[in-house]
């Protein structure tokens, strides 16, 4: 399994209904709305690299008021899980 985070600027006045488009594309995960010189960043999951690049290219980045998508391949994931470890110290259960 390929994970990947997408960073697109989007046009301001379609954040919403560009959001929702995405959300409901296959592959993807979540999406969230982000202040920062990114609009929206969107968390996808495709079976191989090529799964990932056609996601991103051929259907998220050709949706009308996707202005830039840049792609982050994920080297390694982590999850809650794998890092609670981390977060006991001191801190409450």
């Amino acid at each position: 399994m390929e994970n990947a985070v997408v960073l697109l600027k989007v046009d301001q006045n379609r954040i919403d209904a560009i959001a929702d488009r995405i959300s409901r594309l296959p592959g993807v995960d979540q999406v969230h709305a982000v202040a920062g010189i990114y609009d929206l960043v969107a968390l996808i999951k495709a079976t191989t690299a090529e799964g990932v690049d056609n996601l991103v290219n051929r259907h998220m980045a050709k949706i009308s008021g996707v202005h830039e998508a840049h792609t982050l391949a994920a080297e390694r994931t982590f999850t809650r899980r794998d890092v609670d470890p981390l977060y006991s110290g001191g801190l409450g259960p």
